[in-house]
């Protein structure tokens, strides 16, 4: 790069979120041309980072980086770092001298799910009507080949929603699903709408649905025009919806749909 001599010995390294939106003008070679992904750190990423931060506080023993890395699949560095801070801040305010696992499921399921609204008032029925939308994401998601492991389903009201249901990510799927992973998500997203149908009647559902009907809409989208795992239906389509004939945009709305539907 300009103004920096060979003999200077000096590295210029840069970081961004965002590679598509740089200049070009700033990565051509001879500047920023080497470029290095950093992932979110897998389980053996996410033990050395956990034995970093545990090595700085007070503990039990039967504490271990391992089981902890199991714990937090998807987690960045910065979100084990404020794992461990919370859980040793929970345990000073249960005046405990160690922190414990429970301290450190108290701070995942923070991280994970957002701090709980425990003086929000809810009509038992709005409650009800919680509590069959997450056992409808809970069973379908348990008795779901292929989909993401059960962590947790609640009525408990966190951030802006009265209750969730949490699965586990697993670490490869950050890098590749299968078409029978992606279909047993939408089948998830599906079920709490479905739970209310069956149990409340559907002329009863709530609006806590349209989260979940988005979600799997776009999962649908993704495999069918960004994966090509419908090819034989609609052909392998482009991410580019600009470069789709009218004729292919109407089939792949028509392929979203069988899936939705069939889902259902």
């Amino acid at each position: 790069m300009d103004g920096f001599e060979k003999t200077d010995e000096i590295v210029v390294i840069g970081a961004t979120n965002h590679v598509d939106d740089l200049d070009p003008a700033a990565i051509r070679p001879g500047r920023f041309d080497k470029k290095i992904d950093v992932p979110r750190p897998d389980v053996n990423g996410r033990k050395d980072i956990l034995e970093l931060y545990l090595a700085k506080i007070h503990k039990d023993d039967n504490i271990e980086a391992a089981k902890l890395a199991k714990m937090t699949p998807g987690f960045t560095g910065a979100e084990i770092q404020n794992l461990v801070n919370t859980a040793i801040t929970q345990a000073v305010h249960m005046d405990k001298e160690k922190a414990d696992l429970g301290d450190f499921e108290y701070a995942r399921d923070r991280l994970m799910m957002g701090i709980e609204r425990k003086k929000l008032a809810m009509s038992e029925i709005s409650r009800l009507n919680t509590a069959i939308h997450e056992a409808g994401h809970a069973t379908v998601c348990y008795y779901t080949e292929g989909g993401s492991k059960l962590y947790k389903a609640t009525v408990v009201a966190r951030g802006g929603s009265l209750g969730a249901t949490y699965m586990e990510p697993d670490d490869s799927a950050q890098v590749s699903m299968t078409k029978q992973a992606c279909l047993a998500n939408i089948d998830t997203a599906m079920g709490g709408h479905v739970a209310e149908k069956l149990f409340i009647g559907k002329n009863q559902v709530t609006t806590g649905c349209s989260s979940d009907l988005q979600g799997a809409t776009n999962i649908a989208y993704q495999a069918v025009s960004r994966f090509g795992m419908f090819g034989d239906e609609v052909g392998y389509t482009s991410t580019d919806e600009r470069t789709l004939s009218d004729d292919r945009k109407g089939r792949v709305d028509a392929t979203v749909k069988k899936i939705l539907e069939e889902s259902e």
